[in-house]
């Protein structure tokens, strides 16, 4: 069923004098068929993947279905739509996509068109939500002609793969400063780094706790204290840093969380006026031998370990002071200190600036979605 035609607000400038695109209904141009029943016990544990309404479940072989393929959720994760370029097996908590015009749509286009209409906010809520299939094929989409599809599809094809290669450079970064992390402070149970600057090599260091070189202590406010878009910094038991109205510090400080599921894991630095939950632990007010950055980096690599080893638990539900206070830390020259401190500092400038790269593709993408493809209105 085809009704008036309908036109994007971006379109490509060969087809811009082309009449709109059709609007039709999902069942003129798609079939959702069921996914098979497939318990875990009767899968053969390898070959092709079995597909979940949330993604891969596990393997099988023979494969149900050639790729590519779209797989729609049914239940669980009501509407998710998951591309396998592979042959599959769709479950059946699932549906695949089958073109019931495949010489005259772009197979692509149409996952693209799938993801841009969110099934998703069409399920249907009663004891177990799902996906009706007849509720789909009732939404009314619009498409061009087979060249406009194709167009769309490759200009998203080309975008993808940007944003894949930029992860990929993030991935690297990561990995690069992770490898230096290990190398340049000494692993557990040795007392030298893999890894030293050449002019460092013969320089003699030392191991301080930290009560000999910081202060320690605990904030005042509670997580309700925060306030939106604060004028502060206010870092409670969490990597997210949440906004106050207040300060209780002005300076280098590292912090981290004092309870929760953040101990050891969460852990910040800041030059300037914050506050701090009556839970997170703060270091602060560094003697010169001690630069506070480079301090930073080697807490954060080491802290965790050190907490699970003196709780003799594989977790920890808190930090008590002396965990922190008595936990010795390595402590060579100040020169050195602060070389490893700028070295890992530029390091996670880059890995700032490769994540806000990929943020603006991905941003970019989703606006590209929402102007390619033309509303219902």
């Amino acid at each position: 069923m085809k009704t008036h035609p309908k036109i994007p607000k971006l379109r490509f400038p060969e087809f811009r004098k082309e009449g709109g695109w059709d609007q039709v209904t999902l069942g003129d141009i798609i079939t959702l068929e069921y996914g098979i029943s497939l318990p875990e016990k009767k899968r053969t544990g390898q070959g092709y993947a079995v597909v979940g309404s949330n993604g891969v479940v596990g393997f099988h072989e023979p494969a149900m279905v050639s790729g590519p393929v779209v797989v729609v959720g049914r239940k669980g994760s009501v509407g998710k739509i998951n591309l396998f370029e592979s042959d599959c097996t769709p479950i059946d908590t699932t549906f695949y996509v089958v073109l019931k015009s495949p010489n005259q749509n772009n197979f692509y286009f149409i996952w693209r068109l799938l993801t841009a209409i969110r099934l998703d906010s069409i399920q249907d809520i009663g004891a177990i939500p799902g996906l009706n299939r007849n509720t789909v094929y009732s939404q009314l989409v619009t498409i061009p002609g087979l060249a406009e599809q194709t167009k769309v599809a490759d200009c998203f094809s080309s975008l993808d793969n940007l944003i894949q290669a930029e992860e990929k450079k993030l991935e690297a970064l990561q990995t690069h400063k992770k490898g230096l992390m290990q190398n340049l402070f000494p692993r557990p149970g040795k007392t030298t780094p893999r890894l030293r600057f050449p002019q460092f090599r013969n320089v003699p260091f030392e191991f301080s706790s930290i009560s000999k070189f910081a202060r320690i202590s605990t904030g005042k406010k509670d997580t309700k204290d925060n306030v939106a878009n604060g004028q502060y910094p206010f870092f409670v038991r969490s990597q997210n840093i949440e906004r106050i109205n207040s300060y209780s510090y002005d300076g280098e400080a590292v912090l981290t969380s004092g309870d929760g599921v953040g101990v050891g894991k969460n852990f910040h630095y800041i030059n300037g006026k914050f506050d701090f939950h009556q839970r997170v632990y703060c270091i602060c007010k560094f003697e010169p031998i001690v630069n506070a950055r480079f301090f930073f980096y080697y807490f954060s690599q080491h802290f965790r370990e050190r907490v699970l080893k003196m709780s003799a638990r594989n977790s920890v539900d808190s930090v008590r002071l002396a965990m922190i206070s008595e936990m010795p830390i390595w402590t060579p020259h100040i020169d050195e200190q602060q070389q490893i401190a700028s070295l890992l500092t530029t390091l996670d400038d880059q890995i700032t600036a490769q994540t806000h790269r990929i943020q603006t593709l991905t941003h970019h993408k989703k606006g590209l979605l929402q102007q390619l493809f033309p509303t219902k209105e």
